[in-house]
């Protein structure tokens, strides 16, 4: 029994073996008869200095496909965290291949890479390149790795005989992450830009949130492109628009123009919002321009326009250069603003052109009317030609006449014809047609008069014939005053500035500006500007926290809180000036405490005495949000640290601001005894804000003027105060 065991041990050994290895493929890249190694070469440059990339970690896919049996035989080989050598290159057996097989397709379909580093081009592919390799690629940065997918890029395939070899030739950069504020400029709403070869994250920006971090390639140009992927797709989809799609300033159809930048060391933001606020308010402008151009053609006096426009166009500017200041928060609550003042105006202009058709038809019937009776009070007793003639004599007389003075006429006649131009021929045309119009309508309803209405007609032209001098009289008196009284009604727009009420101010020479802190903040970049004015003597300003405010779909109310010894008191928190306060209310003889301490950026507080708290101890000032979300589920709720401030000071909350008057007599501070004073620039964050703005008026210069100005400009209430009168001025 154990010598017949020996005998198949033996016979296992000498033939199945053998034949076993035939199919086994080795470790070391050698291989059996009829099998050759496979083996994928891909090496890394540097796309700037095409330079060796040594020693990165690299993890790639590849698919092969071949025919086999007369179908398609799909394989993939992967390679995970291999690292370059000191070319540049990793090689790698990826298992062996038939000697008469021979690939179709050798494809890179995706890539990871380390140490910063990123993608720009495969072989002779750029990943930002529209093509069949890269119409799926996407990519995505996490914690100092690069991941690109959707590649479909050829790779080189040499059979050397006893190996084969795949190769690529891949080039790359380190990059860093670089903000980008990529929200669109009038709404705020997140867009989706192709930014390729840089990478959105799902990093949280430290910045605005407005604002988006992106991983991008160091020294290498890229190009941002808005709904579109390439220039070349831009300047299709531009030429593609029609005449009216380009009269729509905000067409989702027209993409923003690219925006190339370079990216190095000391990028920290790309400010696309301004590049996109800056051509979408030109098209706005562009378009409301083109529109007033042709009322103003017509006759139509643009006075009220011409008002609107300046005042449109005075916010618009302060709302670019808040964005090329990097102050989005105000800038969008400014845009909001700007595109609902130009929506209305554009509104007004297509409610003008429907005025304007409306008056015509008016103006046609008056005058059919007045030719009728003409040719039956004179020419009755004449030829029935003859009558005629004279009505449409009359009737053309006077459509000419009024379609050379009247703007209606001429605004309704290029309406009709589609024409951007109204000249004299245009005119002639278009009275001619509506002329022609009017008349014909007009003769088809007399036909259809009964008997005893033309009877009734014709007694009453002979009564008045009987009374020829009054009839003619009475004849001409009405004809001038309803050709007077045919005017172009400019019903108001409510574009320009209003008072919205008036109370007994001081004498005190001066202007508040009180911003919609909701949504329409205004930024210490505005204050600023406000104080280079020729008008501003002396401005001082107050901070707030936003208490309200939504986001998408997040409504979010907040307060401000301090906290000492373990318990929380709810505070209103105030930022003011010291120097500008105790100039004016002399608050250092009204407060218990070290006044002098209470200096601009100091981490101080002065409280009221009522919460029981010392001089010299130390306070948490923070702000408590509730989130209420759209859906379902509880609200979140969260602190803000404003940090830890030191109390300087105390002030009673009954006494002692109680005689201490605004600007515009009204009391200082509304309700002191949950109020925490703290020095401007103490408490930085992006939910206190400018509450309040006091701008004291040079000699010379009208309050009411000024006040009008800064509504228009930072789309603000303003205050304006003279000669013991305050007046609440809105846009």
């Amino acid at each position: 029994m154990n010598a017949s065991r020996e005998v198949l041990a033996l016979f296992m050994l000498i033939f199945l073996i053998p034949s076993c290895m035939e199919h086994v493929y080795c470790a070391d890249g050698s291989s059996q008869p009829d099998q050759v190694p496979l083996w994928l070469v891909l090496r890394f440059r540097d796309y700037n200095t095409d330079m060796p990339v040594a020693n990165i970690s690299v993890s790639a896919t590849v698919r092969l496909e071949r025919t086999e049996g007369g179908g398609w035989v799909e394989e993939w080989r992967t390679v995970e965290s291999v690292r370059t050598n000191e070319t540049g290159s990793i090689q790698v057996f990826v298992g062996n291949t038939g000697e008469a097989i021979s690939f179709e397709e050798k494809s890179l379909r995706q890539l990871e890479l380390s140490d910063n580093y990123t993608l720009i081009k495969v072989q002779s592919v750029l990943v930002e390149d529209v093509s069949w390799s890269t119409r799926r690629y996407e990519a995505e940065y996490i914690s100092n790795l690069t991941m690109h997918e959707g590649l479909q890029i050829d790779l080189d395939y040499v059979d050397l005989g006893d190996h084969r070899l795949i190769v690529g030739n891949i080039w790359v950069l380190k990059g860093r992450l670089v903000r980008v504020s990529d929200s669109h400029p009038f709404t705020g709403q997140n867009v989706n830009l192709f930014t390729a070869p840089a990478i959105k994250t799902d990093i949280e920006s430290n910045g605005s949130e407005y604002e988006t971090l992106y991983f991008s390639p160091l020294s290498y140009e890229v190009t941002m492109f808005h709904e579109v992927r390439s220039w070349a797709e831009y300047e299709e989809r531009v030429a593609d628009l029609s005449e009216q799609a380009r009269r729509s300033a905000d067409n989702p159809e027209w993409p923003i123009a690219p925006l190339a930048v370079l990216v190095d060391e000391n990028t920290a933001l790309i400010n696309w919002m301004s590049h996109a606020a800056e051509e979408y308010a030109g098209r706005q402008m562009s378009q409301v321009k083109r529109e007033m151009d042709w009322l103003g053609s017509s006759g139509y006096a643009l006075d009220r326009e011409n008002e609107a426009y300046e005042a449109v166009e005075s916010l618009l500017g302060r709302v670019l250069r808040l964005y090329r200041n990097e102050e989005f928060g105000a800038a969008v609550g400014g845009a909001k603003i700007t595109y609902a003042k130009l929506v209305d105006l554009m509104k007004w202009f297509a409610n003008l052109k429907l005025l304007a058709v409306a008056t015509t038809a008016g103006i046609g019937l008056f005058a059919y009317g007045i030719a009728s009776l003409f040719s039956s009070f004179v020419l009755e007793e004449s030829p029935r030609k003859i009558r005629v003639a004279s009505k449409l004599l009359v009737f053309s007389a006077f459509m000419v006449v009024f379609s050379l003075t009247h703007p209606s006429l001429r605004m309704t006649f290029a309406f009709i014809l589609g024409s951007r131009s109204i000249g004299l021929p245009m005119t002639l045309l278009g009275c001619f047609i509506v002329s022609g119009v009017i008349y014909f309508f007009t003769q088809l309803l007399s036909v259809r008069r009964k008997t005893m209405t033309d009877l009734s007609v014709q007694l009453g032209v002979r009564s008045l014939k009987r009374r020829r001098s009054r009839t003619i009289l009475t004849l001409t008196t009405i004809t001038l005053m309803v050709s007077s009284a045919i005017i172009f009604v400019n019903i108001t727009m409510g574009q320009s500035t209003v008072v919205r009420r008036q109370w007994e101010g001081t004498e005190t020479l001066g202007v508040l500006v009180k911003p919609n802190i909701r949504s329409a903040p205004i930024s210490e970049y505005d204050v600023n500007w406000t104080r280079t004015q020729e008008w501003c003597r002396e401005l001082s300003y107050r901070e707030g926290i936003l208490f309200n405010e939504t986001r998408d779909s997040l409504y979010i109310t907040r307060r401000g809180v301090l906290a000492l010894g373990g318990e929380t008191t709810t505070v209103n928190i105030v930022g003011i000036e010291p120097a500008f306060f105790e100039k004016y209310y002399d608050m250092s003889g009204l407060i218990r405490g070290s006044w002098n301490e209470f200096r601009i950026g100091e981490p101080v507080v002065i409280v009221p005495t009522t919460l029981g708290v010392l001089l010299r101890e130390e306070a948490t000032l923070l702000v408590s949000e509730i989130i209420t979300t759209g859906g379902p589920g509880p609200p979140i709720m969260r602190n803000i640290p404003l940090g830890e401030f030191r109390v300087v000071g105390t002030f009673d909350p009954q006494t002692s601001f109680a005689n201490l008057i605004n600007l515009d007599n009204t009391k200082l501070f509304e309700n002191p005894s949950n109020m925490v004073l703290v020095p401007l620039k103490s408490a930085t964050n992006p939910v206190i804000t400018v509450s309040e703005v006091t701008i004291l008026i040079n000699e010379g210069y009208e309050p009411m003027d000024v006040a009008e100005e800064l509504a228009y400009t930072l789309a603000a209430a303003t205050v304006a105060n003279k000669d013991g009168v305050a007046r609440r001025i809105e846009w």
